[in-house]
């Protein structure tokens, strides 16, 4: 599996505190590579030849880390990049790109962008999601293989908290996390903090899993990478 993030210049700071000299990425020991593009100005001609060596080192299954400022073209090279992948894909591919962010309007600009770049055939290999809902994806598939029942359901804050009222639970208490993993286990309710720990914890534990969904995902791309969380760090770090 490859991957992709990219994230702006100004916040690059955030950044370090992901960086590893050695990384694994889908079980396999790769150099993450950082690539910070200079590329202070709207460039007429796409790609750019700083652009075009991102496309290119990303067609050699590379894990690249694109910093660049606001407005240089960050996004579209990384979809010329999912778009590069898609096409050399077997015409019978299931597989597709996984477009991760962490809101909800990056992931709603990234689909628009595509739609306008991408053909009908090819937009079927595009995925986009945030940390979260990727998250609750995988608990739903593959849930049940680490004994949560199935169908599994995501709680929203509302119905969470009527639910520890009920059972007399504190939000702030001692035993909060174990109740809301009760939820989960017993009920196949998923309360919101927990669907990004659950999922990081059954790709952990399974090497076939994770080779299954590095199979149906064969390129990540992560926009705005340096407002990842921990978490959602971690859990890309599974992937």
């Amino acid at each position: 599996m490859d991957n992709l993030s990219v994230g702006r210049a100004e916040t690059a700071q955030n950044i370090e505190k992901y960086s590893r000299p050695r990384i694994s990425f889908g079980g396999r020991q790769d150099k993450l590579l950082h690539v910070v593009s200079h590329m202070n100005e709207r460039s007429q001609c796409f790609p750019s030849p700083e652009q075009g060596c991102l496309i290119e080192r990303a067609g050699a299954k590379e894990s690249l880390l694109i910093v660049a400022g606001p407005g240089t073209g960050k996004s579209r090279t990384a979809l010329a990049i999912a778009l590069q992948k898609i096409r050399s894909l077997p015409s019978t591919s299931l597989s597709r790109v996984l477009f991760l962010s962490f809101s909800n309007a990056t992931i709603r600009r990234l689909a628009v962008s595509a739609g306008m770049q991408f053909s009908a055939s090819e937009r079927k290999h595009l995925k986009f999601m945030t940390f979260h809902s990727c998250a609750a994806d995988l608990l739903s598939h593959y849930g049940r293989f680490v004994g949560l029942p199935y169908p599994t359901m995501v709680a929203d804050k509302l119905q969470e908290r009527l639910l520890a009222i009920e059972a007399e639970h504190d939000e702030e208490g001692e035993g909060y996390w174990g109740f809301l993993m009760s939820l989960a286990k017993n009920k196949g309710l998923l309360a919101f903090s927990v669907l990004l720990p659950l999922a990081s914890r059954i790709l952990s534990a399974s090497k076939t899993l994770r080779r299954v969904v590095s199979r149906h995902y064969p390129l990540i791309v992560v926009d705005e990478f340096q407002d990842t969380s921990e978490e959602q760090w971690r859990l890309l770090h599974v992937l």
